[in-house]
């Protein structure tokens, strides 16, 4: 394992020794500092997405966080497998349009069809770097990729975007001078003021070279009392989350070029996705419900 345990604590390796610092210099994006150690015993955003997926990367605070929210919203197990079949139509979709390289912000512990296995299955030679704030996201990553020299995960936050967007890791694993897919699945909602999610989209898109492709998914404000409810449990339970109109996601786009749907609803993306594995009648009818949006857009040649 790439970390090393003291106790209930890990410490992660040296090259990563700036997160650890105190005095991080992220600017005031209205997310949680990110949490520097493990702690099995505090909830976190990515086993609790792991364990809405089935997953066994968990702890009891994250499975009771998880069930708090299903409370509140039975649909979240299905707003994440959603969320993933979106992910791996984006990929393709991307590779189809001849993208053979992948930058996935706050990628989560892996799971079923990752990135760079959906990337390499429709491109052989694609190449990957997955970033997340979270150890354990980053050690599994780490541990899965041991033979794979064309992935690479490390750990990064999207509240310093600067980090990224000049991070030489990233610089000599990709080629800049061509397209590169940025991936931001349901991520930017943790950023809850809209000037630094806003902020934090154009600075990383700065690295992006012309043709190159934004991916996104965001919670939705949809009026709806469930959703208010679903977000006040998670803020509790988790981490504060926001919810924007497709209005205001669509400007964190602004300039580029809207691809298939644009910026629309889960549903009409997954609409006629065989491969999504949502094809029940109760799974279109409860999709439709789902408070999240998704968007492809391209960066002008």
């Amino acid at each position: 394992m790439p970390y090393r345990r003291y106790g209930d604590d890990a410490t992660w390796p040296p090259e990563d020794g700036w997160a650890d610092e105190a005095a991080v210099p992220f600017f005031h994006t209205g997310a949680p500092a990110p949490r520097t150690r493990f702690t099995p015993g505090v909830a976190s955003s990515a086993r609790v997405y792991n364990w809405l997926l089935g997953g066994k990367d968990n702890f009891a605070a994250d499975r009771e966080a998880g069930a708090r929210l299903l409370e509140v919203m039975p649909e979240a197990r299905l707003a994440a497998r959603a969320n993933r079949a979106f992910l791996r139509q984006a990929v393709r979709r991307l590779a189809a349009a001849g993208v053979r390289q992948f930058i996935d912000i706050g990628c989560g512990l892996p799971a079923d069809e990752n990135t760079h296995e959906v990337a390499q299955r429709a491109a052989p030679g694609s190449r990957v770097v997955y970033l997340d704030i979270d150890p354990m996201v980053v050690a599994q990553a780490r541990a899965l990729l041991a033979t794979d020299d064309r992935t690479i995960a490390i750990r990064r936050t999207m509240c310093d975007p600067w980090r990224i967007v000049t991070d030489p890791v990233i610089r000599r694993h990709l080629n800049f001078s061509r397209p590169i897919g940025l991936l931001l699945l349901a991520v930017l909602h943790y950023l809850v003021r809209d000037a630094a999610a806003c902020e934090v989209v154009r600075i990383l898109r700065k690295m992006l070279p012309p043709g190159s492709f934004l991916v996104l998914s965001h919670l939705l404000e949809d009026g709806q009392p469930q959703t208010w409810l679903a977000r006040a449990v998670y803020g509790e339970a988790v981490v504060p989350v926001t919810a924007r109109t497709a209005e205001r996601i669509a400007e964190l786009l602004d300039g580029m070029e809207p691809v298939a749907h644009g910026v629309a609803h889960i549903s009409i993306w997954l609409e006629g996705d065989e491969s999504a594995g949502l094809g029940s009648v109760y799974d279109q009818a409860a999709l439709r419900q789902i408070p999240l949006v998704c968007a492809i857009a391209r960066m002008p040649a």
